[in-house]
């Protein structure tokens, strides 16, 4: 799973990209020229303790590994849950990141 890790993609990822939000994320995106889709997943403190932010993030990363191939080329993604989202399962977060996706385009149409 390729991410975004550097201090500069991730300055470029919020300067120029735009925002998107559903019932339980929030996404910030940015399409590249090119290449396979990258995230990032960023789960506040406000979320809970450790575990609670851990099981989202997991829950969140596994929606994305199931959606990830139908997302177009050169995306950057970054994922925030929204307040609300501890006790959503990974089926949830799949329909939200789905949704989201056809809305703002991100989704290939292959």
């Amino acid at each position: 799973m390729a991410g975004i890790k550097s201090k500069k993609e991730i300055g470029a990822l919020f300067k120029k990209g735009k925002r998107a939000s559903g019932k339980l994320l929030n996404v910030r995106y940015f399409l590249r020229e090119e290449g396979r889709p990258r995230s990032l997943f960023v789960v506040s403190k406000k979320a809970g303790g450790a575990v609670k932010r851990n099981r989202i993030r997991r829950r969140i990363k596994e929606a994305w590994r199931k959606i990830r191939e139908r997302i177009l080329p050169g995306s950057d993604l970054a994922f925030f849950p929204r307040d609300g989202a501890g006790e959503a399962k990974t089926n949830e977060f799949y329909c939200d990141m789905e949704r989201i996706f056809k809305r703002e385009k991100i989704l290939d149409q292959k």
